[in-house]
């Protein structure tokens, strides 16, 4: 889709949203255009939706996303160059103070439902970084295992250092996501990961030798690849920092706020928070796996129905710090990864069985594009947003597709060995695992339930030519 394609919606976005003051931030993920609204009466999104180059649009609690599919960067640089946002970061923070912030009842689901938005919000700015680190892993593993480099060998020692990388040092890239989620410095946050990843401090770990800092004995974990850790550090440094930057003299602000807090939160992030995040990511981890052994392929096969409905309201995001733990301390995850590669497989798929039915030449051809991308690139949103949730039919399928699929993965007991970028076609080769049974089961699966998909799709999608 050319640029020229978004500027009927670039003309009348700030309209549709209320006008630039309106907006509190704004940015974009894979497929969706985020804006945080002040109020959201002022909205509207049914408008939005008729615009050229939209498939979508919902509420995710204050934030209204925009569903535009692989080429959102276009549209979001067009509209920053035409409005005067700020690209790729929040406007400024005055724009928040006259929000009138209405008091909630807290609800299991609210809670929920703000721990999801607060791991997403974290997350999503990085998902290119887990994208292009995981599939350098996957370039890895099939180099490797077709003979064409050596494991031994230095370039596959350097492919390797840059795909870990991106998964280590991912505390680092949280740290920064968080701090803007909780409105406090990022520079900071960033530091909040990079300590707990430190060179240094893994060297002490790996030592064996008892730590402490000003008396406090130190929890001796490592925290690469974990997310609930440094989100913990950074949402207590964030008022920490608020009360700093207030008591401060103006004219020591600048070393003041940063260096005092610091000194406050390295004790509490090294002996408190930190270890606190690791206990829950484990105990999590630890439940999931227990659900999982104990109901078998009927859980999965509930879940895997359920899974577009997790994606819809985005709290898919909130799995990440269970499966990147499990992929960590067992060597291969059982539960979300097969599940999420075979919905988006299956998203494609029935926007696919939509395309050759209809004798719509703009559905078609919405629903061949939109197809190709969760097939191939893993990217399920467009297919979902832009054709099975609007005609309705098309989801359902792909929930009785994924119940079939997922089940026989349980019963298989497929794994994904590897952390892949996109759970698509290419995310295949992260299921080459000690047996050779497991691929090809996987494969059976993902056969199984795409064809369930693809038919019951065929079938039931009544054309609207």
């Amino acid at each position: 889709m050319s640029k020229n394609k978004f500027q009927k919606l670039s003309e009348n976005i700030v309209n549709y949203i209320g006008s630039k003051d309106n907006v509190t931030y704004f940015v974009h993920c894979v497929t969706r255009l985020r804006f945080n609204l002040k109020d959201k009466s002022l909205s509207k999104p049914e408008e939005i939706e008729k615009l050229p180059g939209v498939l979508g649009c919902q509420w995710q609690g204050d934030e209204l996303q925009i569903i535009i599919g692989q080429d959102v960067d276009d549209a979001y640089r067009l509209i920053c160059k035409e409005h005067g946002f700020v690209m790729e970061d929040a406007i400024d923070e005055d724009l928040d103070v006259s929000v009138k912030k209405e008091k909630k009842k807290l609800t299991m689901k609210g809670a929920f439902s703000a721990i999801a938005d607060i791991i997403s919000g974290s997350l999503i700015p990085f998902i290119p970084v887990l994208i292009g680190a995981g599939m350098i892993k996957v370039l890895c593993l099939l180099l490797s295992t077709f003979g064409i480099l050596d494991p031994a060998g230095s370039t596959y020692n350097m492919l390797s250092i840059v795909g870990d990388a991106g998964f280590y040092f991912l505390p680092v890239f949280i740290g920064k996501g968080a701090a803007k989620k909780f409105n406090t410095d990022e520079g900071l946050g960033m530091l909040m990961g990079l300590m707990l990843v430190a060179p240094s401090f893994i060297a002490l770990v790996d030592e064996g030798a008892s730590i402490t800092l000003f008396g406090l004995p130190v929890y001796a974990g490592t925290y690469s690849y974990m997310v609930f850790p440094v989100i913990l550090c950074v949402m207590i440094m964030a008022p920490v920092e608020r009360f700093f930057k207030k008591i401060s003299p103006s004219f020591l602000r600048v070393i003041m706020e940063p260096f005092a807090t610091l000194l406050v939160m390295i004790p509490l992030a090294f002996c408190v928070l930190a270890p606190l995040g690791a206990i829950l990511g484990t105990y999590i981890t630890a439940f999931l796996m227990w659900l999982y052994e104990t109901t078998g392929f009927i859980g999965m096969a509930v879940l895997g129905a359920l899974y577009p409905f997790l994606v819809i309201t985005g709290m898919h995001n909130a799995t990440t710090p269970y499966w990147l733990e499990s992929f960590t301390k067992f060597g291969y995850e059982p539960i979300v990864s097969p599940i999420d590669c075979l919905n988006n497989i299956n998203q494609g798929l029935a926007a696919a069985a939509v395309a050759c039915k209809t004798k719509n030449k703009e559905l078609k051809s919405t629903g061949l594009s939109c197809g190709f991308t969760a097939i191939i690139a893993g990217i399920s949103e467009p297919s979902m947003f832009g054709v099975n949730l609007k005609y309705k039919t098309p989801l359902i399928c792909v929930c009785i597709g994924n119940f079939f699929g997922a089940g026989l993965c349980g019963l298989l007991q497929v794994y994904c060995y590897n952390v892949y970028g996109t759970g698509g076609m290419f995310a295949i080769p992260c299921y080459i695992g000690p047996t050779a049974t497991n691929i090809i089961f996987y494969i059976l699966a993902m056969l199984l339930g795409g064809a369930i998909t693809f038919i019951a799709t065929y079938i039931t999608f009544k054309d609207c030519a």
